[in-house]
């Protein structure tokens, strides 16, 4: 008997089939490398920006918001008032009772309930609304007992806020050299370092803020008739009433760091006749204590410069 088909042409059939899934594989390979670094880059987005979270329940077999839900749904309104927000996303889930097909159903009728209630009662555009219904999968618990399914019963908020500094901040992270030559700055005006960093409570500078340090030891060499008093301060520990300043949490790493910078303009050869270093805690914070974000956290740590002549 003869081969139904040549054996070269077989091989070139093999060969092309071998080569096609091959080419399917580095294909599926290539996309899902593609989609691990899409996800990888989401969630360095969503790393970079604040969460505000919230779960409100309700009661079986329905989805009208409760008392205790709209007031946890106006007390999340209230946090959000401020701040811009990026996004929310809704999360609608059911206990295990029913069928699939009916707590899916159900699970959206909650998060169209929260929905509404949000537009509503927002300016918060639709458009930054995300719903999802999940029905009855991802249960918080084994789902036995009426508290179980009452946890179970629930729409999750996720706000993800954005982070934006302050005016103020802004304002300090002007050029140095700008700023202290500037012919509008006086006698007795107060100057924090821009870009001046420090290692967690330590007086280590980072070695990013160096050129910042270098920049402040140029300036005095070109304008000799300046005099400077260095005054540093820490963010994020409370003053407490009736403890004196020097005995207060944390308060001589601000010694430390203001003296730092004392040390590191005579040691170029700056004479002490024109500087001075003091301390101050957390005494004279730019922004309350507790900070609300990182930006006022940033603002209230930090070495500053009054000007005593020029």
């Amino acid at each position: 008997m003869h081969d139904k088909f040549p054996k070269l042409y077989v091989l070139e059939l093999t060969t092309r089939y071998e080569m096609s899934t091959l080419n399917k594989m580095s294909t599926q390979n290539n996309m899902k490398q593609l989609l691990i670094a899409f996800f990888l880059f989401l969630t360095l987005m969503v790393s970079a920006q604040k969460k505000e979270m919230l779960t409100v329940n309700f009661e079986s077999n329905k989805y009208k918001l409760t008392p205790d839900a709209v007031a946890k749904l106006q007390g999340f309104i209230n946090r959000l008032a401020n701040p811009p927000v990026a996004s929310i996303q809704l999360n609608g889930y059911c206990d295990s009772k029913g069928s699939n097909a009916y707590n899916d159903a159900l699970s959206l009728k909650r998060v169209n309930a929260v929905r509404v209630y949000l537009e509503k009662n927002t300016s918060i555009g639709a458009t930054l609304l995300t719903a999802n219904a999940f029905g009855e999968n991802d249960l918080l618990n084994e789902d036995r007992t009426e508290v179980e399914r009452l946890q179970n019963r629930r729409v999750e908020l996720i706000a993800l806020i954005k982070e934006q500094s302050s005016p103020e901040l802004a304002m300090e992270t002007k050029n140095l050299t700008n700023i202290l030559e500037d012919t509008s700055v006086k006698k007795g005006a107060v100057i924090s370092i821009p870009n001046l960093e420090f290692e967690n409570n330590s007086d280590m500078v980072l070695s990013r803020s160096m050129p910042t340090l270098q920049e402040l030891f140029d300036i005095m060499v070109r304008n000799p008739a300046l005099k400077i008093a260095i005054e540093g301060h820490i963010c994020c520990v409370m003053q407490v009433a009736n403890v004196p300043l020097e005995k207060s949490a944390s308060f001589e790493i601000s010694v430390l760091r203001a003296k730092k910078v004392y040390t590191f303009l005579v040691q170029k050869g700056i004479k002490q006749d024109r500087m001075s270093f003091a301390a101050f805690g957390s005494s004279r914070p730019i922004y309350p204590i507790p900070e609300k974000n990182e930006a006022e956290i940033t603002a209230n740590r930090r070495v500053e410069i009054r000007i005593i002549d020029k």
